[in-house]
């Protein structure tokens, strides 16, 4: 599996980076790598953390500061830790049921064309997902001091994950409450206590950041949150659409139904209602906010580890077939004929226009000229480190001016506000059929 996964995303580990690990996460990293490692709010410029916590940049920054600032470097540490998901996911999936559904489950996620794509990106999302996927290792196995690394490491890699420590303590609260044999009430707060470790990590954070940001979130992000009903709906239903039935997953759905059918018979019930308060707590705080598709790489664990566990509990009779057609399924949506940004395969063709663009620049000595571009190439040639280009081309500007020599324009891509199109012509462009990158050249006075 391990040896699986290098060779389908060999190629992604040299390509340049891609928008949010671009404009955000590379530059908090290197920031942190080249300016000293540190988990302080104030040690990376807001204008590249974003008021997020620093865990993924100061453990990607660790990685760079040993390996180097390369792309190949920064995108081996984010297959590390893909690779550490796919384990961790292993891990789960046999401590709840056995060997057959960890094995399973890693596989199925192996698979997935989100975990794909993120497999190789220098973002949060498989970090979060591994330390939540570990907090649920350790909280089943009892393990409370491990569970409380973990899940500061989630509260600290993203804000997302103050979800799992309120849904686990209002879950030990239930139960403790329904339970026969109650343990004493010290031992239930003392449980508690540590359950809630996270939160109080969390809460440390948010201090620490208000003290030297001045607010305790970034209030960009905090203003697209949104209280009206029909945004949250909305937003509900792209949720559970793109969880249960989006890039093949339609095909799992009928045996995770059928695993929660048979669990809720037997003795598998209490993991199978944890599990389920998980999921459904993080879709609701999903529709509250913000969505993007990436956002729920860390459910994925879970979804793969119940469809396992159905698909084990199945008739014998063409259980091996299933199993290749949940293997094979998701390929057919590793590379759709449209941009999906960074939850498939499609971005790398974007990547590859970009890429091309970059080198017809600097073969045509164009480091030292004016150079107006748009997000996300604007970012991607200012420093040969990111991958685009091996040279300086510092005079780049990050919107247009009157006296830009070379406009470059990506699509998709940010707007280019004002661009003159008719004092413009168009010297050379690169496209396929997922993205096109035009340059053009100043018309002669």
């Amino acid at each position: 599996m391990v040896l699986g996964i290098i060779l389908i995303r060999w190629n992604a580990l040299s390509m340049p980076y891609f928008w949010d690990e671009l404009g955000v996460y590379i530059l908090s990293s290197m920031h942190l790598a080249d300016n000293g490692l540190s988990l302080l709010p104030s040690a990376v410029p807001v204008e590249f953390s974003r008021g997020h916590p620093l865990m993924c940049p100061f453990l990607f920054g660790s990685w760079m500061s040993v390996f180097g600032t390369s792309v190949l470097s920064a995108h081996s540490a984010a297959l590390v830790f893909s690779i550490l998901l796919l384990w961790a996911t292993y891990i789960l999936g046999k401590d709840l049921f056995n060997r057959s559904a960890g094995i399973l489950a890693a596989g199925f996620l192996m698979m997935q064309a989100l975990f794909l794509a993120q497999a190789t990106l220098v973002l949060p999302e498989v970090l979060l997902a591994l330390f939540i996927t570990l907090s649920l290792v350790f909280y089943f196995r009892r393990s409370m001091l491990l569970y409380a690394l973990f899940g500061s490491m989630a509260v600290l890699t993203k804000e997302t994950a103050i979800v799992l420590p309120l849904v686990l303590i209002v879950l030990e609260l239930i139960f403790f409450l329904f339970d026969k044999h109650k343990p004493f009430v010290a031992d239930v707060l003392k449980r508690s206590f540590i359950w809630a470790i996270p939160l109080l990590v969390f809460a440390a954070f948010l201090g620490i950041q208000k003290v030297q940001n001045g607010w305790f979130l970034y209030p960009y992000h905090t203003s697209l949150m949104s209280a009206d009903f029909g945004e949250i709906l909305a937003r509900l239903l792209a949720v559970l659409k793109f969880l249960f039935l989006e890039q093949g997953r339609m095909f799992f759905l009928p045996f995770v139904l059928f695993g929660l059918f048979n669990a809720f018979g037997n003795s598998e019930r209490r993991k199978m209602l944890v599990l389920l308060s998980v999921i459904g707590a993080f879709v609701l705080f999903s529709s509250l906010n913000f969505f993007m598709e990436r956002y729920l790489l860390l459910l994925l664990p879970i979804a793969m580890i119940l469809t396992a566990y159905g698909l084990i509990n199945i008739p014998k009779l063409g259980k091996q077939l299933f199993v290749v057609a949940l293997l094979v399924i998701p390929v057919f949506f590793w590379h759709p004929n449209s941009f999906s940004y960074d939850y498939n395969l499609s971005f790398e063709e974007q990547l590859s226009v970009q890429k091309q663009a970059s080198e017809y620049l600097e073969e045509n000595s164009l480091n030292d000229e004016n150079i107006a571009a748009n997000f996300p190439l604007i970012v991607g040639l200012r420093d040969p480190r990111l991958g685009f280009v091996k040279s300086d081309f510092s005079n780049s500007r990050a919107k247009y001016f009157e006296n830009a020599e070379y406009c470059v324009i990506s699509k998709p891509g940010a707007d280019m506000k004002n661009f003159k199109k008719e004092k413009y012509e168009k010297i050379k462009s690169f496209s396929n059929e997922i993205s096109e990158v035009t340059i053009y050249k100043l018309k002669d006075k």
